[in-house]
């Protein structure tokens, strides 16, 4: 599967840094393991979908309850993204691949720096 993480933003447009979050995604079951040892909310927790994004991947909705789209403060996803980024910048070990994961998650904060000085909530998409 080719997919990506990326940054979902409530509310109004804010033009943000574009990064490709592909390598996010194949990295996200070994950035959650150490969020955890690091006792920080895994990246995953933060993953959302809107209605509209299953029925654009072509998914019955018949089949199943949608829930509630969750929305997160910037910050409390900014508190892991910077933490875990500062960690991989002093263990580059701790992730395999983490010289290409690195700059993405780099990106990423830069986002969520600009969507928390503009008070605006947030939650990562995964992209199909």
């Amino acid at each position: 599967m080719n997919a990506a993480i990326s940054l979902a933003v409530q509310g109004r447009f804010i033009q943000l840094p574009s990064f490709n979050g592909s390598l996010l995604y194949q990295a996200l079951d070994d950035l959650d393991f150490l969020a955890q040892k690091l006792n920080l909310e895994p990246l995953g927790s933060f993953l959302g979908v809107t209605r509209e994004e299953i029925e654009d991947a072509g998914v019955d909705l018949m089949d199943f309850m949608v829930p509630q789209t969750q929305w997160f403060d910037a910050e409390d996803v900014l508190e892991t993204v910077f933490d875990l980024r500062v960690h991989l910048e002093k263990h580059s070990q701790s992730v395999a691949n983490s010289s290409t994961v690195l700059p993405e998650l780099k990106l990423l904060e830069l986002s969520l720096e600009l969507c928390e000085t503009n008070n605006l909530a947030v939650r990562l998409a995964l992209e199909v």
